[in-house]
């Protein structure tokens, strides 16, 4: 991961203001070069609401597909880092969704933090 340039953003968590605000903690952090195409990257950052179990290397076009896990019960968002030359899993973690306390949308910017938090030990 420390040695990573290139990330590809994939918000599947299917709630945009949830994904816009991670991505926002992704370009303050400015830690990787976000690209637009998984091919160009050399991280796959994966928002999810399902855990990832593992990722599978694909053949041409498709790239490398995440595995999911069975649902979890509690309504969480999952981010997922998998590197995308060999698609490992290289970390992973999980926030509740919020609630008014923490912010409704702030599941997916609170792990960037954490994701931050890891990279700067």
């Amino acid at each position: 991961m420390r040695a990573a340039k290139t990330a590809y953003f994939d918000d599947r968590t299917d709630d945009a203001a949830v994904g816009q605000r991670a991505w926002e903690e992704l370009r303050r952090w400015g830690r990787y070069q976000l690209v637009e195409k998984k091919d160009k990257a050399d991280l796959m950052l994966l928002f999810s609401r399902s855990p990832v179990a593992s990722a599978v290397r694909g053949f041409g076009s498709e790239g490398v597909t995440p595995r999911y896990a069975q649902e979890q019960s509690v309504k969480s968002v999952y981010l997922t880092v998998i590197d995308l030359s060999s698609a490992e899993i290289l970390w992973g973690d999980r926030h509740a969704w919020g609630g008014v306390l923490t912010g409704e949308n702030s599941a997916g910017e609170r792990l960037v933090k954490e994701l931050e938090k890891l990279m700067k030990k």
